[in-house]
């Protein structure tokens, strides 16, 4: 495994997320991943957790196919120009991730990343929807074995995670990650 580009992961995704994101990649780098996705893509913010880079590199490494998909026109524009300043693959969409995420074929995702909506702290109702919906819409998709990770899971609430996650866990998917974020693979 390629742990100079795992060690370049850790740092580009800071301490807060750097063992999540590290799990996460040699997920990727050990099942060879061919179809990587995200919701919620680079803002022109390099102090964010940075998985748009981070899932390009990898997808650049396997030699495959990277997604991600935001409804922010800025935030496309952001994340298309960073890719392309890094001759990095990738397609940046700009579209809804849920009814993106239902279109999709099945088995055609191996791992996928849900951070569309930004949690609030005072109101952490829609996040939480709207993650369980994303999931809900691409859980049919996922191809075997196959990694789902959460994002902004704050200790003391679970944050945007909890419904997702307790979701996840009632079907079978097993938490092999855990922090910031949480890694689930597939049963």
């Amino acid at each position: 495994m390629n742990t100079e580009l795992l060690d370049k992961i850790e740092t580009l995704a800071g301490s807060l997320r750097a063992k999540t994101f590290r799990a996460a990649a040699e997920f990727i780098l050990e099942n060879k991943c061919r179809n990587i996705f995200e919701t919620g893509c680079y803002r022109g913010n390099l102090e964010d957790g940075q998985s748009t880079l981070i899932f390009a590199l990898l997808a650049k490494e396997l030699k495959w196919n990277f997604n991600s998909y935001d409804s922010c026109a800025g935030h496309c524009d952001a994340a298309k120009l960073l890719l392309n300043q890094n001759e990095l693959p990738g397609f940046v969409w700009c579209a809804d991730s849920v009814l993106a995420l239902g279109s999709l074929l099945s088995g055609g995702v191996d791992f996928i990343y849900l951070d569309s909506y930004d949690y609030t702290e005072s109101d952490p109702g829609p996040c939480q929807r709207h993650e369980l919906a994303e999931i809900g819409a691409v859980l049919g998709k996922m191809a075997t074995p196959s990694a789902i990770l959460l994002d902004d899971c704050i200790p003391e609430t679970k944050g945007k995670t909890l419904l997702g996650a307790q979701f996840l866990k009632e079907r079978g998917w097993k938490l092999v990650a855990e922090g910031y974020q949480l890694l689930f693979t597939n049963p």
